[in-house]
């Protein structure tokens, strides 16, 4: 096989080599085409001011970029390119000669990826951001639509009374604020690579980082080219690492529903969309789903894992390991956005079963609630301990009991989501503006 990198024609590339090396990669820089052709386009840009070009061959390749960019969904890489970036490469070649050939002075593969993956990953992460306002929302639709008590569990015991509306309201909660983590590791995307070609910069050219940043929707320029090398796969683990405490929120959800569910339990349901029978039990109805989510957000730690072992004992500058990095994390990012998608189709098909829930409710989760209106009655907490683990057997408490028995905020039956919904709506507009100043520059460079 040969590349348009080799330098002499006698040269050749193994096969095994060529598939090893490229085949993988070929799948996820599919993904890349559309961000490599901003690159492509805000690249003309600066070859213009440092007159590698003239303003009718930069007009040459801009109309050549955009048309490449409008027919986007029909490009594909095949066997034969290496990688997107000698793809785009060969299509201007192809379509303008020599010029075509001027697209790659003053870069090199090195910040181009960087530039692709990292333009592609701000965009994924507020897709990602996006879809998990649309499940707080969600959750804390579910906390205000009903009241259903059911057993509250310490060690899986019984503990004290819990209530749907916190159950989903704690959830929210913690989503939100763990989600929130997520504007800083967009942030550390947010840097532009371009300008740092291999990791040494390019000499003689002056490659104007501000208007390529301002360009390419990039609002922090590195102060070292040397960054960017050193900066590969340890970045992308800040979006991970997020990632990873929201998948162990649904993680725990999940566990829940899944014991909440079961025939000893019932205390809720789901829906016959989202069950299964067995092949030989014709009574079941497992909850898969759930169980499957609970299963699956166990590849993020792998991922993580994955990514601190490739960056871990490696000297600085290039190192061909570096190329898995854009494996893992696109891969987890897709699998992020899917593992969202199926939690927002199957929480809605999960109800209480409210007259379970009530048999449920033992005298045994009373027992603290005795204790307290002992102390309230004048005897010493501890003595009333005492007594209440004597007597909370003969203790009789209805739901309208239990409501008037939790007297502040946040209490189950009580639950004020006030503060949620404000945290939701101050998220929702830092991922908005992100996401308009983001697309603005699109616009810009593909409509100027």
């Amino acid at each position: 096989m040969k590349t348009i990198w080799q330098k002499s024609t006698d040269d050749q590339t193994a096969t095994w080599f060529w598939n090893f090396t490229t085949t993988v990669d070929r799948t996820f820089d599919q993904q890349l085409i559309p961000y490599e052709i901003l690159s492509n386009l805000a690249h003309t840009q600066i070859l213009r001011f440092n007159q590698l070009i003239t303003d009718d061959e930069h007009k040459q390749l801009r109309a050549e970029l955009i048309r490449l960019w409008e027919n986007q969904e029909n490009l594909a890489l095949s066997d034969d390119d290496e990688d997107v970036h000698s793809f785009l490469e060969k299509h201007l070649t192809a379509s303008l000669g020599d010029l075509g050939k001027r697209i790659h002075t003053m870069r090199s593969r090195n910040d181009l990826i960087l530039a692709d993956t990292r333009l592609w990953g701000k965009y994924q992460v507020l897709q990602i951001a996006e879809r998990i306002s649309t499940l707080i929302q969600l959750l804390i639709d579910k906390a205000e639509a009903e009241k259903t008590w059911f057993p509250g569990l310490t060690h899986t015991q019984l503990a004290m009374p819990q209530c749907s509306d916190t159950f989903y309201g704690g959830y929210a909660e913690l989503l939100l604020r763990v989600a929130n983590g997520l504007e800083w590791a967009w942030r550390r995307l947010d840097v532009l690579p371009m300008g740092s070609a291999a990791g040494y910069g390019t000499p003689y050219f002056d490659v104007q980082t501000t208007i390529y940043a301002e360009l390419l929707g990039f609002k922090t320029i590195y102060s070292s080219v040397s960054y960017n090398q050193l900066s590969r796969g340890l970045e992308e683990q800040a979006s991970l690492s997020v990632l990873d405490e929201v998948m162990q929120v649904i993680n725990r959800l999940a566990s829940d529903l899944i014991f909440m569910a079961s025939d000893i339990n019932g205390w809720v349901s789901a829906d016959s969309s989202q069950v299964s029978g067995s092949s030989i039990m014709p009574q079941k109805k497992n909850p898969d789903a759930w169980e499957l989510i609970r299963s699956e957000t166990h590849r993020f730690a792998g991922a993580l894992s994955e990514l601190r072992g490739i960056t871990t004992n490696m000297s600085s500058g290039y190192h061909r390991d570096l190329q898995r990095v854009k494996h893992v994390f696109m891969s987890a990012l897709f699998h992020a956005d899917y593992m969202l998608e199926v939690v927002l189709q199957a929480l809605p098909g999960i109800e209480f079963n409210s007259e379970k829930c009530k048999a449920a409710l033992k005298p045994e989760l009373f027992a603290t609630h005795v204790a307290n209106k002992l102390t309230i009655e004048g005897m010493p907490f501890r003595d009333a301990y005492k007594k209440a683990a004597a007597t909370y057997k003969d203790a009789e408490f209805s739901e309208s009991d239990l409501q008037l028995s939790y007297v502040y905020k946040g209490t189950p039956g009580n639950a004020q989501l006030e503060q949620v919904k404000s945290m939701l709506s101050a998220y929702r507009q830092d991922v908005g503006k992100r996401k308009q100043y983001f697309t603005q520059a699109v616009e810009s460079l593909v409509n100027k």
